[in-house]
This record gives structure tokens, C-alpha cells and sequence, in this order.
């Protein structure tokens, strides 16, 4: 998934301040990924859903919130939807039909919605730190 996310999409995920998902198994197998975020320079959203329903061969994507992007940031924003031939982030929450949408959504939902932490990135003087701390006990 990491492949996907360029740097403009990590800029705009840097506001992102929660991910919650929800999976409903009633009639039929269904699931709901919510991305909350706070104000950015980028969009109006302060929530954006992508819906799947889940079948025996996977993920299929069934709605999913629009973007609404502010004047200034929507003609950047439609050139990278343009740009199916490398995948970003908002093309995957945009396009039903985004290259590897299913295995996306069943990434988050059942590997990082519920283990985050061993996707959390930790900065180099952290773990600079935990090394010493190491190898002082």
C-alpha cells in the first residue's frame, strides 16, 4: 500500500486524524472505511467514506464520498486522477475501479485497522535511542 502513497498524498494525509472501519455481516457482507480529517489546504471533507461489499472472490467497491476540493487545489487534483498509470491514494478513495481498490480495503480492514501500531513509522532518533537503550541493559 505504501507504493501508492506519494508525497502529495502524504501531505494531505498528514491531516488525517482517525481511521475507523466497520464491517457489517447481516444480509450481506458489507464494509465501511471512514478517514476523518481536520482543515487542510486541500479539501472541504472533514470525513470521506469508501464502502465495499465483500464476496467470495473479495473487496468491491460500492460508493465512496466525494472530494470536495478547493478552487485552488481541484485542477492538480484532477490531473492526478488522470493519472491512472501510477496509482495515488485519492484515486483509490475516487475510482470504484482503481487497480488493487479490493486489496486495499481488505489491507486496512483486516491487517491495519486492527494491529496500527506495527505500521507506525517511528523516527530515526527514536530508534537511535532504543538502540542505546539496548545495549546499556
Amino acid at each position: 500500500m505504501s507504493a501508492m502513497i506519494g508525497d502529495q498524498d502524504e501531505n494531505m494525509l498528514s491531516y488525517m486524524m482517525d481511521l475507523q472501519v466497520e464491517e457489517c455481516r447481516r444480509r450481506r457482507d458489507f464494509c465501511k472505511i471512514r478517514l476523518f480529517f481536520r482543515s487542510n489546504p486541500y479539501f472541504h471533507n472533514r470525513v470521506i467514506v469508501k464502502e465495499y461489499v465483500i464476496h467470495i472472490t473479495g473487496y468491491k467497491a460500492c460508493h465512496a464520498t466525494p472530494i470536495r476540493w478547493y478552487p485552488h487545489y481541484a485542477c492538480e487534483a484532477c490531473g492526478l486522477r488522470q493519472q491512472r498509470h501510477s496509482p495515488n491514494f485519492f484515486n483509490w478513495v475516487s475510482d470504484h475501479h482503481c487497480s488493487g481498490s479490493g486489496q486495499i480495503a481488505e489491507i486496512i480492514s483486516r491487517d491495519l485497522w486492527p494491529s496500527p501500531l506495527k505500521y507506525y513509522v517511528k523516527s530515526k532518533a527514536s530508534q537511535e535511542e532504543s538502540h542505546r537503550r539496548a545495549g546499556n541493559e
